[in-house]
């Protein structure tokens, strides 16, 4: 059996970045940490991660007891495509440059108290297939206008607090496989 015992995040990342050259760790690509306590804001977890991973694709802190908010030196992990944050006390609101992930495939950010509006923007990332928002009850937002080449697979919007109507455009969501609109506040038909 295996037992991870750190005192924090930033002894971790700085022991592994020791280990680069002993087991290649320079070029790490997916962190999974999930039910890791962690317990750091925003700047320090974002910071730390920043800094020392910069070849990180996918990135999986599943309730690790960190904050928010959202750190801009995040946008140095350039090669981010899988971010799952879920169950995390992040009480922020969810940024717009998270839009600038261009190679971002997955955002998981369920039960995370956000609140605030939510960026549009995210919605129009081209390469993005799955968004997961559940159960933030504090977080508000429209559908916007989906493109033709939509690629979104997963779209996950029950317990909070989107308004409006579904746009018509829903409809060019052609790999759409799987939406979750309960308990949210959506008016009139669907499409």
């Amino acid at each position: 059996m295996l037992k991870l015992e750190i005192t924090d995040l930033k002894t971790l990342v700085e022991n592994l970045a020791n280990l680069r050259e002993l087991y290649n760790l320079a070029n790490l690509r997916e962190l999974y940490l999930d039910g890791v306590n962690i317990s750091l804001k925003g700047i320090e977890w974002c910071s730390t991660l920043s800094s020392s991973l910069p070849r990180l694709r996918v990135l999986s802190i599943i309730y690790c007891g960190i904050s928010g908010p959202f750190d801009p030196v995040l946008l140095n992990l350039r090669f981010l495509s899988v971010i799952f944050l879920d169950g995390n006390n992040l009480s922020t609101i969810v940024p717009e440059f998270l839009a600038n992930f261009t190679k971002l495939t997955t955002l998981s950010l369920n039960k995370c108290n956000l609140r605030g509006e939510f960026p549009s923007k995210i919605f129009q990332i081209p390469t993005l297939r799955e968004l997961d928002l559940y159960d933030n009850e504090n977080l508000t937002g429209t559908l916007p206008d989906f493109s033709q080449n939509g690629s979104l697979r997963e779209l996950v919007l029950g317990r909070m607090n989107f308004i409006g109507s579904l746009p018509d455009s829903i409809a060019n969501l052609t790999t759409l496989t799987e939406i979750d609109l309960s308990s949210c506040n959506f008016s009139g038909t669907i499409p």
